[in-house]
């Protein structure tokens, strides 16, 4: 059968016109954008989260806001924050008024400045050495066989083989007028030196009191070592009225004695009045005509007191003791 030409054209014409709306279908539909409604939905959940978020962070700046109204009215209870003791307070007081002295004096051109200390020692219930104060039990002595003594009334403390202070100990020189700790080891010593001062143990104070020419050398031997372990015997003693940096001390380590040549060291240095290059300032330049030797004993309170002159240091005159 024959088909007209022009039915043909008009076939192939539709054709034509169905693939090209095809195509542009697909096309439009590759390239048109994300419909409104979803953009719109996008955009409204975000906002939601940012007012939700910033909601939030405005009711906790308020909070904050009323906390801390409330804490700066609210009193606090006197038992939150208890008020410094009266020594606290004192020390503190001087501590800054020393301070300000010093720095007084800096502007002023001295070169130092020394202030009386006002925190005066507790003394209710002391008793001082050399004032009736009694010895307890009897005095330990060493089996460490003593090789050198200086006299026989040290020898119990001062001999050797005996504990030194060298150039790497820990040497304390305040320099503030108010009370100061230091220890009295266990099985150790300690060591003094000042021109005037108090030194408290417990319930005895040591009494050093300020003479023209005159130096002290105090020497504190510690509980006796009891030889377990976690079982402590250290002292705290208080130290006070002592002139700010012209005091030094030490403890020296568990020992028989303290060194009677390393003693014999420091009354050298403390009395001598024919050598400045070997002297160690006290009472100025070439020393002190008189040094006062102090030794006690912790454990119980046996106490000697030596007059030496500077003119013969070997020669020792015990001027008091407690001993029966």
């Amino acid at each position: 059968m024959n088909i007209p030409r022009w039915v043909v054209w008009l076939v192939s014409g539709a054709v034509v016109i169905v693939v090209v709306v095809l195509v542009a279908v697909g096309i439009a539909g590759w390239t048109r954008p994300i419909p409104e409604k979803v953009v719109e939905q996008t955009v409204v959940v975000t906002k939601e989260k940012l007012v939700e978020v910033t909601r939030v962070a405005k009711e906790a700046v308020e909070v904050e806001k009323e906390v801390t109204r409330v804490v700066e009215v609210t009193p606090v209870p006197p038992t939150a924050t208890p008020m410094p003791t009266p020594d606290a307070t004192a020390q503190f007081e001087d501590a800054v008024a020393q301070v300000v002295a010093t720095e007084v004096a800096r502007l002023m051109g001295f070169s130092s400045v020394s202030m009386v200390a006002t925190t005066p020692v507790t003394t209710t219930g002391v008793m001082t050495v050399g004032v009736g104060l009694p010895m307890i039990g009897s005095l330990f002595r060493t089996p460490v066989k003593a090789v050198k003594v200086i006299n026989p009334e040290s020898a119990w403390l001062i001999a050797e083989p005996g504990r030194i202070l060298d150039a790497s100990a820990a040497w304390v020189i305040p320099s503030v007028e108010m009370t100061h700790s230091a220890n009295i080891p266990e099985g150790g010593f300690a060591y003094f030196s000042m021109g005037e001062g108090n030194i408290q143990l417990g319930d005895v104070l040591l009494a050093m009191e300020p003479m023209s020419g005159t130096n002290y050398l105090v020497v504190i031997r510690g509980r006796i070592d009891d030889g377990l372990v976690d079982t402590d015997l250290n002292m705290t003693a208080k130290v006070t009225g002592f002139r700010a940096g012209h005091a030094i001390w030490s403890k020296l380590q568990p020992g028989a004695y303290v060194s009677s040549n390393w003693f014999l060291q420091q009354l050298q240095a403390s009395s001598q009045v024919k050598d400045a290059a070997q002297s160690s300032t006290n009472c100025g330049a070439l020393g002190c005509s008189t040094t006062y030797v102090v030794l006690f004993d912790a454990s119980t309170h046996y106490y000697q007191k030596f007059r030496i002159e500077a003119t013969d240091l070997s020669k020792w005159t015990l001027v008091k003791t407690n001993a029966e």
